[in-house]
């Protein structure tokens, strides 16, 4: 048993050395008028997704296996049962009230090594926000907080694997945004290309200025707590 768990955990590192390689560009939407700031934060090892509500507030939302994420029961041995038959994934969440929108500062807030911004239109964000609550608060009566991550967590549906790990989640997330995603997602070397630009006005009403709105901000932006290649996100393997 001992041999077969160390050939796994060499094999999964094998893949990872591989799949490094495979980087996955994310391009976000257009940036639209009175959109909403979404933050994608890279903490090393795996991503979340902050979104914000209409007065401002950030709520993270982050996903993995339960024993290894929620109850940070991350002995090695545990690698392969996570990420091969994992007995459960969670879904985690936190809100943080920032001084202001600028990437820096959610860098501070979180305590992630490094977080791109982008605006999406607001009643995708504000959809997204909703389900991601909704599939939190449907077991909420078994919530667990986890004070290294200083998040909260509660079982989640969605089945967790190799295959289906946060990174997955983090990029089915965006994909709702109207984010278009290039690669297999599996790691966290995410890198973001520039949103297309957005269609010329049609009319008086949509000149409005989206880019020197407080809540959208710039088109991109990004910040870093130590530095990081332009734009991208270091690439490892998670149980998370």
């Amino acid at each position: 048993m001992q041999g077969e768990i160390v050939f796994t955990v060499a094999l999964l590192a094998l893949g990872g050395a591989i799949a490094g390689g495979c980087g996955t560009t994310i391009t976000p939407p257009p940036a639209p008028v009175g959109g909403r700031a979404v933050y994608v934060t890279n903490y090393g090892r795996h991503s979340s997704v902050l979104l914000s509500d209409d007065a401002g507030v950030l709520t993270e939302f982050a996903y993995g296996d339960f024993r290894w994420f929620a109850l940070s029961d991350t002995a090695w041995s545990n690698i392969p049962l996570a990420m091969l038959f994992s007995p459960g994934a969670t879904i985690g969440r936190r809100t943080l009230r920032p001084a202001d929108g600028k990437p820096e500062t959610v860098v501070a807030a979180t305590g992630a090594a490094h977080v791109a911004k982008f605006a999406a239109p607001a009643d995708k964000v504000a959809a997204l926000l909703a389900q991601l609550n909704g599939r939190f608060e449907k077991r909420i009566d078994e919530i667990t907080y986890n004070p290294t991550s200083q998040m909260w967590f509660a079982p989640d549906d969605e089945h967790y694997s190799l295959l289906h790990n946060c990174n997955h989640e983090t990029a089915s997330w965006l994909r709702a945004l109207g984010c278009t995603i290039r690669g297999p997602a599996m790691f966290s070397n995410f890198k973001f290309a520039p949103p297309p630009a957005s269609p010329a006005p049609t009319s008086p009403a949509a000149t409005s200025p989206a880019a020197t709105s407080p809540e959208s901000g710039p088109a991109m932006a990004t910040a870093s707590a130590a530095p990081m290649s332009a734009g991208a996100m270091s690439a490892a393997p998670s149980a998370r």
